[in-house]
């Protein structure tokens, strides 16, 4: 019990509550695919809509009055709609025709698997019975014929669909096992290795106590944060069908049990933890191995590192694709392997995929196991250092040497940095910083990059251009319209034949055309002008869209995941620092140093503000580049009621001083969290510390 306390203290509490926040942003932010939280919650509200219409109609009858070109209510729906809501609402009513035929089509393509099997034992090459092939058409023909009686309906599955295709909730999982395990083994540096060894009973109790420890946090780590991921994917999209069958969802189209997809996702669930907890076995094993802490997490890294690699890089079909069907890394692609159907063997046996990982994880988790029990109960802690062991303590105490002639706040940046660890926390946000600013980046079409470029070129305060290029193709729809309508005039009195009419007909349709490629300019010219009338504002002529992406409605997951990784990492690196003087004993040390108390703790807090201000500078100075990369900013000095998602905002502010001051206020909240975390750890620390008294 008090190793359990030990590990799962205060430390792990933080860490884990932000790893939780993380994988929730990370799911919202995978899922959006560059979309504004508004357009998801658009596109949910027209695809709950359609799905209510159809869903108490048969597939066939659904499918025909899902059709846009008919008298229906679904077509009625859409004519009242504006023509950027349309494209939304025509998106998710295609989606669910997809649907609809896949509904159709499933029970004829079980019926087609039944009858494939038996045309292919008639077969003289099929047809013997102790070969893999003839044994594996009997079992897939056995196998779905589960599924026979399945009967699938219309539902909205997205939030299911959404959840089982993300799979960053495996490698969080493993990293905070690891992150658990690395606690497990502080022994190995506090010198409290020869005590344990040692004591009466103890290698063996540790071992097992340690085997209950990483088998409870697997369980706890892989449960909630699946259970976190599925809530916020209810959340997200404002349904769960969970009693419906799985099959619903085309992806498992050949998943051949009868599941719900609530028993699916406990069914995921199981296979989950089976596969955190083998490879959490494993590292432990490794762990118990490797004699020091640092060495064991470089290891585990760069092994895991090769294996990812390799998994990515190596297609199936190569000569060393066995690498890829026996990576470590393919036990976390779990609802691959156990949604897809597929079996192995050979002669007369046959298996399945996820009964073959069941089987290899169940046997790695034994194998991994006995080897740290054995290795807990029989390594010896270290009696001879090693030549490399010595060199690197030379080193070692050649660095404190030098550092204790710098400055206190020199050695204030090496406990924060070094002591505490705070480099591993800088480098993870740097990766997930460097992660969200650059997946999440929008691409245009190649229209869109010719309006853009027609703004910066002859946008801006002085567009007379646009003006004048817009004026002319109006005029000359209007007037090709004119023209249509006299030649119709004249074909009902005789004086035109038809091919004129058909002729004028198509001339209007060729200006509308070119007209509609300007409707965006036209818009703006209307919206500059409504602002001027309204706010006295002469906005300038420019595009919204990369400025929609760097601080309009598409940038706000992805500053939010910035902001709480950001958060997240001060209140760790600033949280352990102070924590470890009390744990180490150096508070005492500090408070009868010669200067005071006090002035150690100015020290203290100043270095904290100087790495906050670092960190900040570095996270918001590397997404603004790579935003500027991306889209460009253009026009900075224009008023920002120039865009027309800022409609409203103060009129003397422009585009550059709103980003300023939109920087300004982040860091102002992250300077609060800074001092609330260093408030809060101190006194925490000291009523601990009075409490043990």
């Amino acid at each position: 019990m008090e190793e359990f306390k030990r590990v799962f203290g205060i430390k792990f509490i933080m860490v884990f509550t932000v790893t939780v926040l993380l994988n929730i942003g990370l799911f919202v932010y995978s899922s959006s695919e560059g979309k504004s939280m508004s357009d998801i919650r658009q596109e949910t509200h027209y695809r709950q809509w359609i799905i209510g219409e159809l869903s108490d109609m048969q597939p066939e009858e659904a499918l025909e009055i899902a059709d846009i070109q008919s008298d229906s209510v679904i077509k009625r729906k859409y004519d009242e709609l504006e023509s950027e809501e349309q494209t939304v609402y025509s998106r998710q009513l295609n989606k669910i025709k997809e649907q609809l035929e896949y509904i159709i089509k499933y029970p004829e393509d079980i019926k087609n698997i039944q009858n494939n099997a038996d045309t292919l034992k008639s077969f003289s090459i099929f047809a013997d019975k102790n070969s893999f092939t003839y044994n594996n058409i009997q079992k897939t023909a056995k196998d779905f014929k589960r599924v026979e009686g399945v009967q699938l309906y219309l539902t909205d599955n997205k939030a299911v669909s959404g959840f089982v295709t993300y799979y960053y909730i495996y490698y969080l999982a493993l990293i905070l096992n690891v992150f658990v395990l690395y606690e497990l083994f502080g022994e190995r540096e506090n010198g409290m290795w020869c005590i344990v060894h040692t004591s009466k009973s103890g290698r063996a109790k540790l071992a097992f106590n340690r085997t209950m420890i990483i088998t409870a946090s697997a369980f706890i780590i892989t449960g909630i944060l699946f259970f976190t991921t599925f809530l916020t994917s209810f959340i997200l999209y404002k349904t769960a069908s969970i009693n419906a069958p799985i099959q619903n969802i085309e992806s498992f189209s050949r998943f051949s049990l009868p599941m719900s997809q609530l028993q699916y996702i406990i069914y995921d669930f199981l296979y989950s933890f089976c596969a955190v907890l083998t490879l959490t076995a494993i590292v432990w094993m490794a762990f118990v191995f490797i004699r020091h802490r640092n060495i064991a997490v470089t290891v585990i890294a760069v092994f895991m590192g090769v294996e990812m690699f390799l998994y990515q890089k190596i297609q199936p079909q190569s000569v060393y694709g066995i690498f890829k069907q026996i990576n470590l890394i393919r036990l976390l692609k779990v609802n691959d392997i156990i949604s897809t159907y597929a079996n192995r063997g050979k002669g007369t046996f046959v298996v399945s995929e996820s009964n073959i990982m069941l089987t290899v994880t169940t046997v790695l988790f034994i194998a991994a196991c006995a080897g740290g029990i054995l290795g807990t109960v029989y390594m010896r802690p270290e009696q001879k250092k090693s030549v490399i062991a010595r060199i690197a303590d030379k080193i070692w105490e050649m660095y404190q040497h030098l550092l204790s002639g710098y400055s206190i706040t020199a050695k204030e940046f090496h406990k924060l940095l070094i002591t505490g660890r705070g480099l591993i926390v800088i480098g993870v946000l740097a990766i997930l910083a460097v992660y969200f600013v650059r997946y999440g980046q929008m691409t245009f079409s190649d229209g869109t990059k010719e309006l853009d470029n027609i703004y910066i070129t002859n946008g801006g305060k002085e567009y007379h251009y646009i003006t004048d290029m817009v004026n002319e193709r109006l005029n000359d729809y209007q007037c090709a319209v004119k023209d249509a309508q006299d030649c119709m005039v004249r074909y009902n009195a005789g004086e035109a034949t038809l091919e004129e009419v058909t002729e004028s007909s198509s001339t209007v349709s060729l200006y509308a055309v070119k007209l509609g490629r300007v409707s965006e300019f036209m818009k703006k010219q209307e919206y500059l002008q409504e602002i001027n009338e309204k706010y006295g504002v002469d906005g300038y002529m420019i595009s919204d869209r990369g400025y929609e992406e760097i601080f309009g409605k598409y940038s706000i997951i992805r500053e939010a995941v910035l902001f709480l990784a950001l958060a997240a990492a001060i209140i760790l690196i600033v949280a352990e620092n102070i924590v470890l003087e009390y744990r180490t004993g150096m508070n005492y040390i500090i408070n009868a140093s010669r200067h005071g108390r006090c002035w150690i703790q100015i020290h203290r807090a100043l270095t904290g503000v100087m790495l906050t201000i670092i960190l900040f500078c570095f996270i918001y100075g590397m997404d603004m580049y790579t935003m500027y990369t991306m889209y460009g900013m253009p026009y900075l000095e224009a008023p920002l009621m120039s865009l027309t998602f800022m409609e409203g905002c103060n009129p003397s502010f422009t585009i550059g001083q709103w980003i300023i001051i939109r920087l300004v206020k982040r860091f102002v909240v992250i300077l609060q969290i800074y001092i609330a975390t260093y408030v809060i750890t101190n006194v925490v620390m000291v009523v601990r510390k009075e409490k043990t008294y």
